[in-house]
């Protein structure tokens, strides 16, 4: 009897593991609140007590200032622009006085004075007259100027032209149908050229340096 009962007796039911009770967890954050802010509560104070009609035209001037604020940053803009893009040559002797030089001088074969934009006057009114004109050698820009030989270069002229030369470091020198040619350079670049054509002197200024071969062949083109 007992053997029966315990093959016919139930097994206990097994409970289920209970899950663990969630908690969810919040975190806050609280930021100050910046008008209140003593400093921009003093800051503030005297706007605050405008009326609204006198806060409003505030505002419109304040945008009206900064309206104006863009309009120059932007002409400034449009003004530097256009001195970046007028990369048009500029004469170096447009600014001083035209006139005529009343002394022999030489120009560049099958040019005149007028193709060349005129002779332009480079010493001071109370000094002798030098006469100066403008002119390219295979694109680089060049400045002529002619003065009648100085009284005391007369008596020696190859040797005062030369003083001059070594006065002004044109060191160098090279010989062009007969005449010797003093040439000079500097650090940054512009050359010196200084000779006697008859009882002219001459002052040759090139922006940048020249081979001494176009010297030559433009030196020999003045008559």
């Amino acid at each position: 009897m007992n053997d029966i009962n315990r093959k016919t007796r139930r097994p206990e039911p097994v409970a289920k593991p209970t899950k663990p009770a969630t908690k969810t967890i919040e975190i806050k954050f609280s930021l100050p609140v910046v008008s209140d802010h003593p400093f921009v509560q003093r800051l503030t104070q005297p706007v605050r007590r405008l009326s609204p009609k006198r806060k409003q035209l505030l505002v419109i001037a304040a945008l009206g200032l900064v309206i104006v604020a863009f309009g120059v940053v932007a002409w400034n803009r449009e003004q530097q622009l256009a001195v970046r893009t007028d990369t048009r040559p500029q004469n170096p002797l447009d600014q001083l006085q035209r006139g005529n030089p009343d002394y022999p001088t030489v120009l560049p074969a099958g040019k005149s004075a007028k193709d060349l934009g005129g002779w332009t006057r480079v010493s001071p009114e109370d000094r002798d007259p030098v006469y100066a004109y403008v002119d390219q050698i295979d694109g680089v820009p060049i400045s002529v100027s002619q003065q009648p030989l100085p009284a005391s270069f007369k008596e020696n002229p190859d040797s005062a032209v030369r003083n001059l030369a070594f006065a002004n470091n044109a060191t160098k020198t090279i010989t062009v149908s007969g005449t010797t040619v003093h040439l000079g350079s500097s650090t940054k670049g512009p050359q010196s050229v200084i000779f006697q054509k008859g009882e002219t002197l001459i002052l040759i200024k090139a922006s940048t340096l020249l081979a001494d071969e176009k010297w030559e062949k433009y030196i020999q083109s003045l008559s």
